[in-house]
């Protein structure tokens, strides 16, 4: 009852239904084939490179500071829902006890769901939650965000920051990169996971792109201080009381004073 359709999702959620898709057809036709260890690798794939490594480790700050019943964690736990469904049901084949377990669980959430895993089938890939564009424009921003955290690395090897929320980040973006960067701007900072981005060169530590050649990317100390509720750095402007502005409208809607 509080999910969100596809349409109304955030970009990002999106993105990973779509992707998620692709995987879902991948693992229909190794079934098919009996190919069971290329089931095995293709889900661990995915756990591993787009949901551990990209996507929760972006979308965490929904799910951890936004309120509850906001539409930003009601959209990413759509999203989480559909691939914990899929997933399961994927697995069952050849963990089954591990994902009866799992499903026990996922029945306390949605008890109109079969009573066993194994009376479940896998999720046919839905064309109507696949979008090229969005992914294309997203394979652009992962480049981007790659080379990003190559240079926040060698801020942290050099001693700069500790955790990628201490950095500010500088761009210098061309073409095709600079149009796909400002049509998503407002939320990069949450998608490269740092405190603050500016366009133009700058920053103490400056290297250009290899995955996307003529960027120009710069990191420095991010400025202001930190805010103890969601660890992102902001001027002390933006402060109202002893937490940054975002996370003072969110605990107000919750009831809480952030004074």
């Amino acid at each position: 009852k509080d999910s969100v359709s596809f349409t109304d999702m955030h970009h990002f959620d999106r993105w990973v239904l779509s992707k998620f898709q692709r995987v879902l057809g991948e693992i229909h036709t190794h079934y098919r084939n009996y190919a069971f260890h290329r089931v095995y690798h293709t889900v661990r794939n995915l756990c591993v490179s787009t949901l551990s490594a990209l996507y929760m480790e972006v979308v965490k700050d929904r799910l951890y500071v936004y309120h509850p019943e906001s539409w930003e964690r009601r959209s990413s736990q759509t999203a989480l829902y559909s691939i914990l469904i899929g997933l399961t049901t994927a697995i069952a084949p050849f963990l089954s006890f591990t994902a009866e377990e799992v499903w026990e669980h996922v029945r306390k959430i949605n008890p109109d769901l079969p009573e066993s895993v194994f009376m479940a089938e896998i999720p046919e890939p839905d064309p109507n939650l696949t979008d090229e564009d969005l992914e294309r424009d997203y394979d652009i921003l992962i480049a981007l965000r790659d080379d990003i955290l190559r240079v926040l690395e060698r801020a942290r090897r050099e001693g700069m920051i500790g955790h990628p929320y201490e950095a500010k980040v500088y761009l210098k973006l061309e073409g095709d990169v600079k149009a796909t960067a400002e049509k998503y701007w407002d939320y990069l900072v949450y998608f490269f996971t740092v405190s603050q981005l500016e366009v133009g060169e700058g920053g103490d530590i400056r290297e250009e792109g290899e995955e996307l050649k003529g960027v120009k990317i710069g990191v420095s100390v991010a400025e202001g201080r930190k805010c103890p509720r969601c660890w992102m750095y902001y001027p002390e402007e933006e402060f109202k009381g002893y937490v940054c502005g975002r996370c003072a409208g969110i605990l107000e809607r919750m009831g809480y004073s952030a004074t």
